[in-house]
């Protein structure tokens, strides 16, 4: 009797049928699908290049001076400053002139506040009362102590620059001394009118302020007596008065001055140009030198209009530097701009052609070393 039963395939023939028929349909739907899929993520989450942020700063001088050599170095292009160090330096020469100037404008109001004085002495016989009389006393000593106060401000101010002027020699000296240049004599006679140029101005502030309180006891009586001839003795002193405001005014804007002279740096970073040397002229406005940043403090990156996506704050990003041995460095979105931009020209596809997008803001990752305007390749991670 026959054998009914079938001749099983080998399993080696239902393979190759397999890889006739079957693979290619399986690999073809499996490449439509990860076609989907990078097609979606691509969309959802492109990558650009991000800028790594650069300031560069122009200092400029705020008045006219002429520039002085620095007592320690004198900088040059590509060195290295530090937040506040002094950069720049102006001649106190043409402060030091106004200052006296003042101190002579000074002793010409006192000549007339003095005068000013013999003529109310003068006018007393024709008053019979005795409050005017004390009203125009109490006047003209107002007037005198706020001349004191002034007094003692300009030779302050005029002790400072000295003991400035003293402080920048004694620091070029010691370096001398220290060499077998100059003999101990030479600095010591520095020090010693150090010494006595800030006893002064120790003094001079100690008077200061009995002057103010000498203003202020002097305007509480004029303010505790009736007005009943006040207009005669206002009238008489007003233009003194207005010229002594002009001076407060002008002293107030010599001290203003006077912390001018020196410029410092805003911020730490390298000196990238250099516009004006010791000895020339600088007029307000003009930059002297041009400062810098030694490091970034973010990186920004700009999704194109075109780009179907919207960051979000917090969103996670991989950054990815263009060494010669590439690092990633993972960190995030923090702000998100609120409106498109310009795109920059080196950042453009094509330089021909104008492109606009929404800036992001990156947090620079603590462990990257980047320079200020490196750029960098940007992925957005979707969450």
């Amino acid at each position: 009797m026959a054998d009914s039963r079938r001749i099983p395939i080998p399993w080696s023939l239902r393979w190759q049928r397999f890889c006739e028929r079957g693979l290619p349909l399986v690999a073809f739907c499996a490449c439509i699908a990860g076609t989907a899929w990078l097609w979606q993520r691509q969309g959802a989450a492109p990558a650009t290049m991000g800028e790594v942020e650069a300031v560069r700063v122009d200092i400029m001088g705020s008045a006219v001076g002429q520039l002085v050599p620095l007592p320690t170095r004198q900088l040059t292009l590509f060195d290295k400053v530090r937040a506040n160090e002094v950069i720049a330096r102006f001649d106190d020469r043409l402060v030091l002139a106004q200052l006296e100037t003042a101190r002579r404008e000074l002793d010409h109001l006192r000549l007339e506040v003095d005068g000013t004085a013999e003529q109310l002495i003068l006018d007393e016989t024709e008053r019979t009362h005795n409050h005017a009389r004390e009203a125009a006393r109490l006047a003209w000593t107002l007037q005198d102590r706020q001349l004191d106060v002034l007094d003692r401000i300009t030779a302050i101010e005029t002790d400072r620059v000295e003991e400035r002027r003293l402080t920048i020699r004694l620091e070029r000296l010691e370096p001398l001394l220290k060499d077998g240049t100059i003999s101990f004599l030479d600095i010591n006679d520095t020090r010693y009118e150090l010494g006595l140029v800030t006893q002064r101005i120790a003094k001079n502030e100690r008077g200061l302020e009995q002057a103010r309180e000498q203003v202020r006891l002097a305007q509480e009586r004029i303010a505790a007596q009736p007005s009943l001839l006040e207009p005669r003795y206002e009238r008489l002193l007003g233009p003194l008065k207005a010229e002594i405001a002009v001076q407060e005014g002008l002293i107030a804007e010599l001290q203003v001055q006077l912390e001018d002279l020196d410029i410092r740096a805003p911020f730490s970073g390298v000196i990238a140009a250099i516009y004006a040397w010791p000895g020339q002229i600088v007029q307000p406005g003009n930059p002297i030198v041009t400062l810098a940043a030694d490091q970034g403090r973010y990186v920004v990156a700009y999704i194109r209009d075109n780009e179907r996506f919207r960051p979000q704050v917090g969103m996670r990003i991989d950054l990815r530097t263009r060494h010669e041995q590439p690092r990633i460095y993972v960190t995030h979105v923090e702000q998100v701009g609120p409106q498109m931009e310009l795109l920059p020209l080196h950042q453009s596809r094509d330089p021909r052609m104008m492109e606009w997008g929404l800036p992001v803001r990156i947090a620079m990752p603590a462990t990257a070393s980047l320079r200020p305007g490196e750029l960098v390749d940007i992925r957005f991670v979707r969450q």
